[in-house]
Order: structure tokens, then sequence, then C-alpha cells
């Protein structure tokens, strides 16, 4: 996985790229966490699904939390070739 900082010249505010292969605030990836969440749609516990798949009921639930939090920090990057180059460290 793949990530990248930019620094803005304007105000020097510095911000994370992060590819959309990954879930909010990079608790994993998308295909790892797509078949718990699908499973949690349709009313299974958080226990039932880590018993399943791994982790633990509270990786979870802080997974279907995290979709309800948009993080104004980081962005989604659909073309990394779109991206203009870094300016330094």
């Amino acid at each position: 996985m793949s990530t990248r900082r930019i620094r803005l010249k304007c105000n020097g505010q510095a911000y994370q790229l992060r590819p959309d292969t990954v879930m909010p605030y990079m608790i994993g990836k998308t295909e790892e966490v797509e078949k718990g969440l699908y499973l949690r749609r349709y009313g299974v516990p958080y226990e039932g699904i880590a018993h399943v798949l791994g982790h633990s009921a509270m990786y979870w639930y802080q997974a279907t939390q995290a979709l309800g939090r948009a993080s104004l920090v980081g962005t989604t990057v659909k073309d990394p070739e779109a991206i203009p180059p870094s300016s330094g460290g």
C-alpha cells in the first residue's frame, strides 16, 4: 500500500494521499473488509463476523463506523498519474 504526502505552498499544510483500495483511516484494504461489511448488512453480529473472518469484534465494529466518518485530511486517488510531482521531502 503506497501513500504519499503533499505540502501546499500557499499555507504549508500537509495532506496524505492514499489509493482508493484503502478503507478510511487506513484500517485495512477494501477487499479484506468487504465480506465482513456485507455480512453486517444482514444483521450478522460482530462476534460472528470475527469468528468467521478473523480480527476482533471491535475491529469489525470500527470498520462499520469508519464508513460514516469522512476524513478531511485524506483523499482518494483514482489516477496517480494525474497528481503533480512532489516538491520535496
